[in-house]
């Protein structure tokens, strides 16, 4: 797995956020029940899992939410993709109508197609 370019700071402070959060409680358990050598010790151990938890949980809303907003793009550039085709295809549709109409009652037609029109 790797950081995305550029967001390698948001991944950083997230972790060092979660970071300082659990070692705030933790920490502050300790002091309540006296410091000594082994608090100390049972300090480090109760840490060790949050540095996993942390950058992983960061990685996770760094990456995570860059794949899903990419995801929307990707989805809303479909849509649209999609809306763009219909609403040429309602311009050639209506011109062709009114091409056919002006051939039908016999009445000359010089419209310029959809496609030389200038957007």
């Amino acid at each position: 797995m790797q950081i995305g370019k550029g967001r390698e700071g948001w991944y950083i402070g997230i972790a060092v956020g979660i970071l300082l959060i659990a070692s705030f409680f933790i920490i502050q358990g300790a002091i309540e029940s006296g410091v000594n050598l082994q608090t100390l010790k049972d300090t480090g151990r109760d840490l060790a899992p949050w540095f996993i938890i942390a950058f992983g949980t960061s990685f996770l809303l760094v990456e995570g939410i860059d794949m899903l907003a990419e995801q929307f793009r990707r989805r809303r550039f479909q849509e649209g993709r999609v809306e763009g085709r219909r609403e040429a295809n309602r311009e050639w549709a209506d011109w062709n109508e009114r091409r056919e109409k002006a051939q039908r009652e016999d009445r000359p037609f010089n419209e310029p197609p959809p496609s030389a029109k200038q957007s």
